[in-house]
């Protein structure tokens, strides 16, 4: 399970959302402006993938309900801000399963990322990723990762 902590001083003292047992980390770069996105480097047995979410959405289930806030992943593999901030060039996956495990990896480090390292603060569902990258949109919540509280 992936657990928000403090960056070495090589990545910038900042926090990462992190899984060591899995041997991933993952860590915001840039916000993409005028664009509404960020950038961010999901290392994953020590290969950079970048990707690109709108982090900022929020959506009411209808009149009169809670809000949710709603991640959006719309690039997977490269990023043109998170190259030009790192030097990490667009990843080529070895094949469809690769691929998929590391967007499965990515959804939920978002997840737990939430909107500033504070992903974890909040109650099941209140946190969504959706993402259409593999042919259909998928929604996706804490719960769907197997959180304890989710």
């Amino acid at each position: 399970m992936f657990r928000i902590k403090d960056a070495p001083a090589d990545l910038g003292g900042l926090k990462v959302v992190v899984d060591e047992d899995r041997d991933v980390w993952f860590q915001y770069i840039a916000d993409i402006l005028p664009d509404p996105g960020t950038a961010f480097r999901l290392v994953w047995h020590d290969r950079p993938i970048l990707l690109e979410a709108n982090v900022n959405a929020q959506v009411f289930d209808a009149p009169g309900k809670e809000l949710f806030r709603l991640t959006r992943l719309y690039e997977f593999g490269s990023s043109p801000k998170g190259m030009l901030r790192t030097g990490i060039q667009p990843f080529v996956f070895a094949n469809a399963e690769e691929k998929h495990e590391a967007l499965q990896l990515a959804v939920e480090a978002l997840l737990v990322f939430g909107q500033w390292y504070n992903g974890d603060r909040y109650p099941d569902g209140y946190r969504r990723v959706v993402t259409d990258l593999e042919g259909e949109e998928k929604n996706y919540t804490l719960s769907d990762f197997g959180y304890p509280g989710a």
